[in-house]
């Protein structure tokens, strides 16, 4: 088989649909020399390498970014949690509260202030 033929091949399975279309059209058109051939491939993979290398460092950007959305996603999601549990506690005890027979509404607003003292409200 023609060496031309073989790299042709071998570009046409690298490149793009576009990449590829473009380089047997520039073929069709005129009988090229190697040297021609050559340097059209190479400009054709030039600018295939320049598109992929863009679309690499938007996605590296993507990325990044998305880290860091979720380090501070997760950061909120502690404190909601830390929030939750401490409130999950203090509804506990306040119903612990209200059920024992020896509850009294002092006792209950005492607890209850002492709960908003803890909580900074």
């Amino acid at each position: 088989m023609n060496p031309l033929v073989t790299v042709l091949i071998a570009l046409g399975s690298i490149l793009s649909g576009g990449g590829i279309v473009a380089l047997i059209n520039a073929l069709a058109r005129k009988k090229l020399t190697k040297v021609d051939v050559a340097e059209k491939v190479n400009e054709i993979a030039l600018e295939w390498a320049t598109t992929v290398k863009a679309d690499a460092e938007e996605a590296r950007h993507e990325a990044q970014e998305a880290r860091r959305e979720a380090i501070e996603t997760h950061r909120q999601m502690t404190a909601v949690r830390r929030e939750a549990t401490a409130l999950a506690e203090d509804l506990h005890r306040l119903r612990q509260a209200i059920l024992d027979p020896d509850a009294t509404l002092d006792k209950l607003r005492a607890m209850v202030w002492v709960m908003n003292e803890r909580s900074g409200s």
